[in-house]
């Protein structure tokens, strides 16, 4: 019988792959940190249902380090052997099914490489929901080497901070108004609060302008506003019967090339996944943007657009009725709008 081997992971030729071939930039490592912190908040909430106070907490000294804390389950000592120190293994996976479960947005146990971008050694503390009388420093190394200490329980709150310190050439991404422009691109639906320790006083970062009552279509408007930074013709509401995806759709007050790109807001469970909307909405549908998000779509291993399969092909087929839905009833409610948008977008 042949004698079996082991394959062998250069974990530097992994990040380099990481780093030049599936994520699109650097920048990805923030999304990375908010979607590791979001899933720990989704499993303490499992695990706990009384638990309800979710919260991440950025803290930044300029050009040198940052502390990324999260209040979810944290890990135990054999979690961290188990989904820290083995290259892709994650934590959200159902270790007997294999499967990911539907509350957690990631899937591939890579993510946390992706700080390897911008630094050279990520430490974390980090103290169990499950075993909260234990808590424990992970140190790694992008040359594949890590070490696990004990600490003091009450030094470490439940959950898990990361500390990060800049590497040299990546500075620019260790600024406060730097990270928290990222955590609005990336996190700006998240359901808690994303707060930043600032010398002038802790803030919430991801403060979504909220639709309310009889103004909703103001709301509407407004919150695409302030995520575009453009005014809009009007806006379309995007409801999927089968509830897999829900957001709004605004229409461009000018005419588009055939051949642009417009960029959107396109979120996975509340974090955002890509501004390429060419996998999803329909192919005439250039005169829009969109802020979408759906919670039950595929992703790619990079995260940054969707898996091809039946059910991607159900809500591109429910966006184009969403979209089709409101001009033809425009036509008898409001026709002079209509005859503008045909004007500017399709003579």
């Amino acid at each position: 019988m042949a004698e079996p081997f082991l394959f062998k992971v250069n974990l530097g030729g992994m990040i380099d792959i990481l780093a030049n071939h599936l994520y699109s930039s650097p920048d990805v490592f923030v999304r990375e940190l908010l979607q590791n912190g979001t899933d720990a908040i989704s499993g303490r909430r499992l695990s706990d249902p009384d638990f309800s106070e979710g919260c991440i907490t950025i803290s930044i000294e300029p050009e040198k380090s940052m502390i990324f804390t999260d209040n979810g389950t944290g890990l135990t000592k054999d979690e961290i052997h188990q989904f820290l120190a083995v290259i892709g293994q994650s934590s959200k996976r159902d270790l007997q099914t294999g499967k990911i479960l539907e509350d957690y947005i990631g899937r591939f146990g890579i993510g946390m490489l992706s700080c390897f971008m911008v630094t050279d050694e990520i430490k974390l503390r980090t103290r169990s929901a499950k075993d909260p009388s234990h808590a424990y420093e992970f140190t790694g190394k992008p040359d594949g080497t890590y070490s696990i200490i004990d600490v003091p329980a009450d030094s470490v709150q439940v959950g898990t901070a990361m500390y990060i310190n800049a590497k040299k050439g990546y500075e620019e991404y260790f600024h406060e108004d730097r990270v928290a422009e990222l955590v609005r691109y990336y996190g700006l639906p998240l359901p808690f609060p994303v707060m930043m320790k600032s010398a002038d006083g802790d803030y919430r970062i991801n403060e979504m302008f909220q639709a309310n009552g009889k103004n909703v279509h103001e709301s509407m408007m407004q919150l695409g506003k302030n995520i575009f930074e453009s005014d809009f013709l009007d806006c379309i509401p995007l409801e999927s019967k089968s509830g897999l995806f829900s957001g709004v759709a605004y229409i461009l007050p000018h005419a588009v090339s055939l051949h642009s790109k417009t960029k959107h807001r396109i979120y996975l469970k509340n974090m955002l996944l890509t501004e390429d909307g060419e996998a999803i909405l329909p192919k005439w549908s250039g005169f829009l943007r969109c802020f979408l998000n759906t919670s039950q779509l595929r992703p790619t291993a990079s995260r940054e657009s969707f898996y091809e399969d039946e059910m991607l092909e159900q809500a591109r087929e429910e966006l184009s009725q969403c979209i089709s839905g409101y001009l033809i009833n425009l036509s008898k409610k409001n026709s002079q709008l209509l005859e503008d948008i045909i004007q500017i977008h399709f003579m």
